[in-house]
């Protein structure tokens, strides 16, 4: 700060509007940890189906294969809406563990990932883009991928929502 400057006393309002912004989460950041927190088994489910549709690909939403994983899944998910952490991190760590043994869906493990990101980053104003050449990609080296190197490649697919 510059001394004499409009920032530099504590009650300007630059000052203020700064700091607000700086501390108070925003509406959409405060729905979207209240959609987290309050995610449910039945709503995974629907997006690991939607990930199996004949329109998503070749193959089909089998269901759950591992009880145990899935339930953790939906924690995870829970346990991040109310702990508000970054919505960021909670795509990679699905990503990242959602493809090691065992994974919790039968077929589609790595597509019902994406559909989650996506599902998970609108919540919070952004679309996760994967569609076409992307997804192919990704899905080529998802095996090798760290949950540093997935974080990195969400944060250069999230595009933001377009107002009504």
């Amino acid at each position: 700060m510059n001394p004499g400057t409009e920032e530099d006393h504590e009650g300007s309002p630059a000052r203020i509007v700064k700091v607000l912004s700086a501390h108070l989460p925003s509406k959409m950041t405060e729905t979207g940890h209240a959609v987290l927190a309050a995610m449910t088994e039945d709503i995974i489910l629907r997006i690991h189906e939607a990930a199996g549709s004949p329109t998503a690909g070749k193959h089909r939403g089998g269901g759950v294969k591992n009880r145990a994983g899935f339930k953790r899944l939906v924690e995870d998910i829970c346990n991040a809406g109310r702990e508000e952490r970054d919505f960021r991190d909670l795509i990679a760590m699905i990503f990242d563990d959602i493809d090691r043994d065992p994974q919790p869906f039968s077929e589609c493990n790595h597509r019902t990932a994406l559909l989650l990101g996506r599902f998970i980053a609108k919540q919070f104003g952004y679309n996760l883009k994967f569609s076409g050449p992307e997804g192919m990609k990704i899905r080529a080296v998802w095996e090798n991928m760290t949950r540093a190197q997935f974080r990195k490649w969400i944060d250069g697919h999230l595009l933001p929502l377009k107002g009504d």
